[in-house]
């Protein structure tokens, strides 16, 4: 009987593990990661004022 309860434990931590996993997944595309020295800067510039214009919400 006391197997069975820390398997079912285990499972129940495994889940858990895994919704979270997932839900890190779903925001983690909302990121990007841009690398910017001096010659893209002014790039990087325009990346910036295209993307990012109008109001946040």
């Amino acid at each position: 009987m006391i197997r069975q309860d820390i398997l079912v434990q285990y499972s129940m931590v495994n889940l858990e593990l895994f919704n979270i996993v997932e839900e890190v997944k779903k925001v983690s595309k909302a990121f990007v990661v841009l690398l910017v020295n001096a010659e893209n800067a002014q790039s990087w510039d325009r990346v910036k004022k295209s993307c990012f214009t109008g109001s946040v919400r």
